[in-house]
């Protein structure tokens, strides 16, 4: 930092105000995109619905390549210990 003679105040670096400077001085587009070129980039983002398969144990529909959530078994293993519901208590 420099001091400024006779005043007490200190200058900061001349690199000090960089940062801001660069905020203001940022890049920004030269022409206008055209909504079928947007399209273009964005035609990867399309979202995709989750394929299902069968469980050949209970048949219930599940994710292919998963433990099926409802009994628990791929492959024909067991690898999943589901949680058998309490039925409502009638009184």
């Amino acid at each position: 930092m420099s001091v400024i003679e006779g005043t007490g105040y200190r200058r900061p670096p001349y690199n000090w105000l960089t940062p801001f400077r660069s905020r203001e001085l940022a890049g920004q587009p030269k022409k206008r995109t055209p909504h079928a070129a947007q399209g273009e980039r964005r035609s990867h983002l399309a979202l995709v619905a989750q394929n299902l398969v069968r469980c050949p144990q209970c048949r219930s529909p599940k994710p292919s390549h998963q433990a099926c959530p409802h009994c628990g078994t791929y492959r024909g293993r067991q690898v999943i210990k589901i949680k058998t519901r309490r039925s409502a208590a009638t009184t």
